[in-house]
Order: C-alpha cells, then sequence, then structure tokens
C-alpha cells in the first residue's frame, strides 16, 4: 500500500468545524448547531475556490477562476492538496475532513444541500469516493444547476459515491474484477491496473484518507450511474 497521506493542514476553518461538531449527537440542537457550523465554514473554505456555477456563469468560467487561484487542478499525490503532510485524520469524521479541504469544496456544499451532512458526521462506518472541484467542473453546469434544484437526485448522486463499510486500498485491490453495492443501491465495477485503482470508471488519486468513522478515497471524475 501506498503511505497514508493527509488531505491538507485544516488550519483555523477546521478547528472551528472540529470544535463545533464535538458534542455532535448529544441532541437535536447540538446537531443543527454543528450543522450550521460546518456550512459556514464550507463557505469559508469555499471562498476562491470552485462551485456549482451560479446561473447564467459556465463551468469553464468557474475552473478559469479555480486554476488562477491555484486550487482547480485535479488532486494527484504532490499536489497541493495530496501533498504527503505529517499528521493524522482518524481522530475527525467524513465531515470534518471534508469541511477543511478546499479542493473537495463542491462535494461539501452538495452533500450540506442535500442534507446528507448528519450522515457522514454521526453515521458509518463509510467508504467515501470524493470527487474533486477539477471533476465537478467537467459536469455539464445544466446537470449541476439540476442537482442543486432536485434534492432527490442530489441524494441519488451523492449516495452513489458511498460504500455502507469501510474499504482500504487494500481491500479495493483484493477487490478487482468485482462489482460494490453502494448506499445509492446501484453497484460499481471495482478494476485494478498495477497501483492504480479505478471505481465505477473514475481514477481514485488520493487513497486511504483515514476518518473516525470510514475512510476517504479522493477521485478524479464524478460517478454518474452504476456501472457494476
Amino acid at each position: 500500500m501506498k503511505p497514508k497521506h493527509l488531505l491538507l493542514a485544516l488550519l483555523l476553518p477546521f478547528a472551528l468545524v472540529a470544535a463545533a461538531c464535538s458534542d455532535a449527537g448529544s441532541d437535536d440542537a447540538s446537531g443543527e448547531d454543528s450543522s450550521a457550523a460546518i456550512a459556514a465554514e464550507g463557505e469559508t473554505a469555499a471562498e476562491g475556490e470552485g462551485d456549482a456555477p451560479a446561473e447564467g456563469e459556465s463551468v469553464e468560467a468557474v475552473s478559469e477562476q479555480e486554476d488562477a487561484a491555484g486550487e482547480g487542478d485535479t488532486t494527484s499525490p504532490g499536489n497541493n492538496m495530496g501533498s504527503p503532510i505529517t499528521g493524522d485524520t482518524t481522530d475527525h469524521n467524513i465531515a470534518e475532513i471534508a469541511a477543511g479541504t478546499p479542493d473537495v469544496s463542491t462535494l461539501t456544499r452538495l452533500v450540506i444541500t442535500g442534507g446528507l451532512l448528519p450522515t457522514v458526521r454521526d453515521g458509518g462506518p463509510f467508504t467515501v469516493l470524493a470527487p474533486t472541484n477539477a471533476a465537478f467542473a467537467e459536469v455539464p453546469a445544466e446537470t449541476l444547476r439540476a442537482l442543486r434544484e432536485d434534492r432527490a437526485q442530489q441524494t441519488d448522486l451523492l449516495t452513489l459515491h458511498v460504500f455502507p463499510e469501510a474499504l482500504t486500498s487494500e481491500d479495493l485491490a483484493k477487490a478487482d474484477g468485482t462489482s460494490i453495492e453502494t448506499v445509492q443501491g446501484g453497484k460499481l465495477l471495482v478494476e485494478v491496473d498495477g497501483e492504480e485503482i479505478t471505481i465505477g470508471g473514475a481514477k481514485v488519486v488520493l487513497p486511504d484518507v483515514e476518518a473516525s468513522n470510514g475512510v476517504i478515497h479522493v477521485i478524479d471524475s464524478v460517478i454518474t450511474a452504476p456501472n457494476g
């Protein structure tokens, strides 16, 4: 297996998110406060980062803005998000890690607006396939608008990127040639070529980011349909 990597130094936004989530699950009110905190920090982290295009704004324009800011590259080991930074993410849940990672801010906002924040914060264990902002920039603008406007469609797409168990890259390598069922209900084909793992047609570019309630694998494209 490759050495484990930390997504990013989570800095102040991550500290605030972690503090807001520290008593998550104690009661409904605290859960709502935590959700609001992560949503707010997600917006802060996303300033200048990739997001679903606003009405009338093209995906290409958003992508150009990201590239100009130096944040829009597809994630791979060695770039700004995938650099091997010393640290440990296992004390933080999936929602906290995502909220503190600017390069997956589009995914984070879809999770929040889709109403799935409490699930990825308090549930699990899960395996989350996390497309980068650059991956979402390849999705047609009208499709992203439809996702923002249709909660059911949004949930369907997001849960297609989640397995209901924690699977490391080693587990996925052993599943070569087989299909794994997602939370959405569809199955994704796992293919392995040397050290390269492809799931549902998307290549894993940063594997094994461990969380307290599962594992995250960053992928280079958005999975739009089951293929298993």
